[in-house]
């Protein structure tokens, strides 16, 4: 068998796009398991039996979002901020529908942690918010924005 034809200078170049391509492949599949793999490790947090715990004792005002927090149960105690510090976030989907969330911020001791209080399929006026100290549980998720 002679190789000689295989290495002409014509084909040169047809095997170093063939070498790139493979490389590429490669690459790329093994950032797709990469992928699967921290999906599968998310489900499986979901699906772990966490106990809920007071926030108080688990977050603290300084302290960054760790990612041992994200999904986990917790019940706040706190007071409501007054109504109209409350926000309304368009563009929000919920069971295949676009609406808006209401966030209203909750103090907690020195701090203060804005919750989701609910869902609506058009902005309207703040709805009142409770007065007086508050429990209830909750989730905890990391905020949707990026930088510090």
């Amino acid at each position: 068998m002679r190789l000689r034809p295989w290495f002409r200078p014509g084909l040169l170049g047809l095997h170093a796009l063939t070498v790139a391509a493979v490389i590429a492949c490669v690459v790329m599949g093994l950032w797709q398991l990469g992928v699967y793999d921290s999906r599968q490790e998310h489900e499986r947090a979901e699906s772990r039996s966490v106990p809920r715990v007071a926030l108080a004792g688990l977050w603290g005002a300084d302290e960054p979002f760790a990612g041992r927090l994200n999904h986990r149960p917790v019940t706040i105690e706190g007071t409501f901020a007054p109504s109209d510090d409350q926000v309304w976030v368009a563009g929000r989907k919920q069971n295949g529908r676009s609406g808006a969330w209401l966030l209203a911020p909750v103090v907690v001791g020195d701090a203060a942690i804005v919750v989701v209080r609910g869902w609506s399929p058009s902005v309207m006026a703040f709805p009142e918010v409770p007065t007086g100290a508050v429990t209830f549980d909750a989730v905890l998720q990391p905020g949707e924005g990026g930088g510090a």
